[in-house]
C-alpha cells in the first residue's frame, strides 16, 4: 500500500471517528441530533463521500502498477528486505571486513595452523602455463620498472 492511499484511508478513518463521536453523544443522551450536531455530522459524511473516489483511484493505480510489475508486492512500513546469499558471495563468505582481516592475520602469523577455507575459496587457482592466455608483452608488467619496458612502449607509440 502506498503512502497516498494510507494517508487517504487515515483521513477517512478520522472523519468516520468524528461522525461516530457526534452520533454517540446524541445516543448517550437518548435524543436526536441538534441542528449544530446534524450540520457537523453531515459535513463529516460529505468528507467521507468525497474521499471515496480518491481512494478508489489510488487502489486502481496500485493494482495497475502491480500488474505491470508482474507480481503484486505488499510491503509493510518498516519492513526489512535482505538478500543474504548474495551478500555472502560478494564478501567471499565473510560477514564484514573485520572478519576477513582477522582471518588473513591468523593465516599470515600462524602458517602451520589450518587456514580459513573461505580464504582458500577466494584464492586464484594455479593453472598450467600452457593454459594461460598469452600476454601482449610479458616483460612489461604494470609493476615492472624495467628500462626496456619504457623503451618498448615508446617504440610502440612512435610507430603508430
Amino acid at each position: 500500500m502506498n503512502k497516498r492511499l494510507r494517508g487517504l484511508l487515515a483521513r477517512k478513518a478520522a472523519h468516520v471517528a468524528a461522525a461516530e463521536k457526534i452520533n454517540a453523544a446524541a445516543s448517550d443522551a437518548d435524543r436526536d441530533l441538534t441542528a449544530d450536531e446534524q450540520a457537523a455530522f453531515d459535513a463529516e459524511m460529505a468528507a467521507i463521500a468525497a474521499l471515496g473516489p480518491q481512494i478508489e483511484r489510488e487502489q486502481v493505480l496500485m493494482e495497475a502498477a502491480a500488474s505491470v510489475a508482474g507480481v503484486p508486492l505488499e510491503v509493510r512500513d518498516g519492513a526489512r528486505i535482505e538478500v543474504v546469499e548474495r551478500a555472502a558471495e560478494a564478501n567471499g563468505g565473510f560477514r564484514h571486513f573485520g572478519e576477513f582481516a582477522a582471518s588473513v592475520y591468523r593465516a599470515a602469523t600462524n602458517p602451520g595452523v589450518g587456514i580459513d577455507q573461505r580464504l582458500m575459496a577466494a584464492a586464484p587457482s594455479r593453472t598450467p602455463t600452457r593454459a594461460r592466455a598469452p600476454m601482449a608483452d610479458t616483460r612489461c608488467r604494470p609493476s615492472s620498472r624495467a628500462r626496456s619496458c619504457r623503451w618498448r612502449s615508446r617504440a610502440i607509440r612512435s610507430s603508430r
